[in-house]
């Protein structure tokens, strides 16, 4: 049986991440996924100052200066740097970085607790032990969670496409484009555009390369990726473009909020299923990157004075205030889950017109559960009397009524 200080299970960016950090910190890591090399599929998007202090410069892709929001009739441009990672060129940077980690094709069926740490056993009979295991693996079948806290699914439909033209600017992209889809072409059944609301994402790369999807926010339960793809087209030939070839296709489906994990468990999870998803937005690389350091930190000083290293990782990922503030974003998620397309357009509106310090924080997940709850009670203020009702609703059970509580006193 082989032995190591920690076994981190996935090879995704959070998994990959966090090996290379562990093992900087001179811990020997063992990295086990069913294909440690297969090709990372997702397009990653994120907020330039989200990625500050990270050195992913020769990972970047693209940059747009004021990312463009369309809600409610209105069109918001955001003073706010995007930026687009190229998959291949973070997967090989990443590898790059964890070039010390030992590195194991196989899938951990069970983990097994032994006198010094953890044992991990895999499908085909092999044991690995280590003194912490990681549950990296987005699905977080190891890691258990609290009660309560309902989670939603966000679903997109992408594609990377050549098209003879598209309507946008040198340097603009779209963030999101709440504009109903309809125009011509197929409707399935189920696919009811005034009450389930999606939007358009849109990152131009050419004048006739460009990548577009349709997302929708958070639903329960998803909108089905047939419902995505219809839109998707429908929405294309209302706008003019006309698809020439299509280069690459992307299924996305992110589930959001829910219980948080527990705090006090021996096994630690990282990435998405840690529950770091942030709940507004289903964004959680920059989040999960930003935690290596932190965390690895924490992991390599438990080893280090022989002290539990999973809850040491936990509250280095989920400090107090953290949780107060997602339990927070959760009353927000609830509320989204609630809204037809109307709504949601003067919902976004109205947020876009925060102060930019506000809905950037809010965005990226770094607001005290202070001024979430003044964010929050900010826009409770500036929304119709409709979407009032509909947010008092939301926050009518427990522990609804808590959080509603602390919202309005804020």
């Amino acid at each position: 049986m082989s032995s190591h200080d920690v076994i981190v299970l996935g090879a995704g960016p959070a998994g990959l991440a966090l090996a290379g950090g562990l093992a900087a910190r001179g811990l020997g890591v063992c990295l086990v996924a069913p294909d440690p090399n297969a090709r990372w599929l997702p397009n990653y998007g994120a907020w330039a100052d989200e990625l500050a202090g990270l050195d992913l410069t020769p990972a970047v892709s693209r940059t747009w200066a004021s990312p463009l929001v369309h809600a409610d009739g209105r069109e918001h441009t955001l003073p706010r740097r995007y930026v687009k990672l190229d998959t291949p060129r973070l997967q090989a940077l990443l590898h790059q970085r964890a070039s010390a980690v030992s590195v194991v094709a196989g899938r951990a069926v069970a983990l097994e607790p032994t006198r010094h740490g953890q044992q991990a056993r895999l499908a085909d009979g092999r044991t690995l032990a280590a003194r912490l295991v990681v549950d990296a693996t987005g699905e977080g079948h190891f890691v258990g969670r609290r009660w309560g806290g309902r989670p939603a699914v966000q679903a997109a439909y992408g594609q990377l496409v050549r098209v003879d033209a598209h309507p946008w600017d040198h340097g603009e992209m779209v963030l999101m484009d709440f504009r109903a889809a309809s125009g011509r072409g197929a409707s399935l059944p189920g696919d009811d555009e005034a009450a389930d609301p999606t939007f358009l994402y849109a990152l131009p790369l050419g004048r006739d390369l460009v990548f577009v999807e349709e997302t929708s926010l958070a639903r329960r339960p998803a909108l089905p990726p047939a419902v995505l793809a219809a839109r998707l087209s429908r929405r294309l030939v209302r706008m003019g473009i006309r698809r020439r070839e299509m280069l690459e296709e992307e299924h996305c489906f992110i589930r959001m909020g829910g219980a948080l994990p527990r705090l006090d468990q021996p096994t630690l999870g990282f990435g998405a299923a840690a529950g770091v998803v942030h709940p507004a937005t289903g964004y959680q690389l920059a989040r999960s990157l930003q935690a290596v350091a932190p965390v690895a930190d924490a992991i390599a000083a438990a080893l280090a004075a022989g002290t539990p290293a999973g809850p040491a990782g936990w509250d280095a990922l989920w400090p107090r205030d953290r949780q107060r503030a997602w339990e927070l974003y959760q009353f927000g998620l609830d509320a989204v889950c609630r809204m037809d397309a109307a709504q949601t357009g003067r919902f976004f509106s109205a947020f876009f017109q925060l102060p930019p310090e506000v809905w950037t924080g809010f965005l990226s997940g770094t607001l005290p559960p202070a001024a979430v709850a003044r964010a929050m009670a900010t826009l409770f203020g500036r929304v119709d009397a409709q979407l009032q009702l509909l947010l008092v609703g939301t926050g009518a059970g427990l522990p609804g009524t808590a959080l509603l509580r602390s919202v309005v006193g804020a």
